[in-house]
């Protein structure tokens, strides 16, 4: 019983809402292929389908970034899309080994898993403050090397 919620839908959601049904959609649509998912997994996972392990990825969680209403064309294009793949295969994982009753063990673990991406880059804004009161090695160097060359100079 997959949701056959119509995309209009989604974007009236918050993007982690999105992304959340995004995920819990392409699981709803695959639990009646459990097993077969499980073979392709064991099959992409060799090493030489590893390029085309990454592209089935990367066309699953590009996917969902857009029908989330993505339209990143920057930096954030890739780090979405990074986070939401370690997001997605993590659950994926989770999903394939779960026995609860209706998956409710995944959606957990999939609301969990998103909460941690959510806040990565609070983290990375708390280093970002705190490197900026950190003296800069490579400036530290380029004027010791000024300095240097001025010396030898005389």
């Amino acid at each position: 019983k997959v949701s056959q919620a119509p995309i209009e839908e989604i974007q009236s959601l918050k993007v982690r809402e999105r992304i959340t049904r995004c995920v819990r959609w392409r699981l709803e649509a695959l639990s009646p292929h459990r097993e077969a998912k499980k073979r392709a997994m064991s099959y992409l996972g060799q090493p030489q389908n590893i390029r085309l392990s990454l592209r089935c990825l990367y066309c699953t969680v590009d996917e969902m970034w857009r029908i989330s209403g993505d339209t990143a064309t920057d930096f954030n294009f890739y780090t979405k899309r990074g986070l939401l793949a370690g997001v997605y295969i993590s659950t994926l994982l989770f999903w394939l080994e779960d026995d609860s009753k209706d998956f409710n063990e995944t959606w957990l673990y999939l609301n969990r898993r998103i909460e941690n991406a959510l806040s990565i880059p609070k983290v990375q804004k708390k280093f970002s403050k705190i490197s900026n009161a950190l003296p800069k090695p490579h400036k530290f160097m380029y004027r010791l090397r000024e300095l240097f060359m001025e010396y030898n100079r005389y």
